[in-house]
């Protein structure tokens, strides 16, 4: 009489379990990525051009 046998579905689970596990790593990785590059964006870009709320400089009679 032959022993049980061992099925190869759980060692296919694992790897699909840390497929998904990559795949989510790598979404956070890339959607918190392109939050930051958005912010130094915006922060470079409001460095470059200074909002203009307060009083101009120019003289209005020009």
């Amino acid at each position: 009489m032959a022993g049980p046998r061992r099925a190869r579905a759980p060692r296919s689970r694992r790897w699909l379990a840390w497929l998904v596990v990559v795949v989510v790593l790598l979404g956070a990785y890339a959607i918190a990525l392109r939050w930051v590059t958005l912010r130094v964006e915006s922060g470079v870009e409001a460095s470059i051009h200074p909002p203009a709320a307060g009083p101009s400089l120019r003289d209005p009679d020009e």
